[in-house]
C-alpha cells in the first residue's frame, strides 16, 4: 500500500499549477517585450527592424505585434481571455519564428520564439487552468445558468 502511495505522486497530474506557471511566465515575458515599444516610445526602432525583413506595412505590423505582446501578456497574467490572447501571441511568435528566424530553431535565438509559441499553443489547447479569472467567471456563469 505504501508503494502505491509513492507511485501515485509520480503519475498524479498537477496541471493547474503547471498551467499557472506557464501562463504567468509567458505573460510576464510578453509584457517585458511589449512595454518599451508601446509605452516607452521605442516603436520606430522596431518598425525599422521589421522593414529590414521586408515585412509588408511594417509600422502597422510593429504595432500589432507589440500590442499583442503587451496587452496579451497582461491578460495572461490576470488569466482573463487567456485563449484569445494566446492566439494573438502565437501569431506574433509564429511570424518571429518563421520570418525573422527563418524557421531555424535549434542553436539560434529562434529557439526562444519557438518556445513562446509552443507555450501559447499549450494554453490554447489546455486553457488557463483553475487558477485564473477565466475559470472564476466560467464557474460563476455556470452557477447562474443552473
Amino acid at each position: 500500500m505504501a508503494n502505491e502511495t509513492k507511485a501515485h505522486c509520480l503519475i498524479k497530474s498537477y496541471g493547474n499549477g503547471g498551467m499557472l506557471l506557464l501562463r504567468l511566465w509567458l505573460g510576464i515575458v510578453m509584457i517585458v517585450h511589449g512595454y518599451q515599444p508601446v509605452l516607452g516610445g521605442e516603436m520606430d526602432g522596431f518598425t525599422s527592424y521589421l522593414e529590414g525583413f521586408g515585412m509588408p506595412a511594417p509600422a502597422l505590423m510593429a504595432w500589432l505585434a507589440k500590442c499583442s505582446e503587451l496587452f496579451g501578456g497582461v491578460l495572461l497574467v490576470l488569466g482573463l481571455l487567456s485563449k484569445v490572447s494566446s492566439i494573438f501571441i502565437f501569431a506574433t511568435m509564429a511570424v518571429a519564428t518563421f520570418l525573422v528566424h527563418k524557421g531555424v530553431i535549434i542553436g539560434t535565438s529562434g529557439e526562444l520564439t519557438w518556445c513562446y509559441m509552443l507555450i501559447a499553443v499549450a494554453i490554447i489547447i489546455q486553457g488557463p487552468g483553475k487558477i485564473s479569472l477565466d475559470h472564476l467567471i466560467a464557474k460563476r456563469q455556470n452557477i447562474k445558468n443552473n
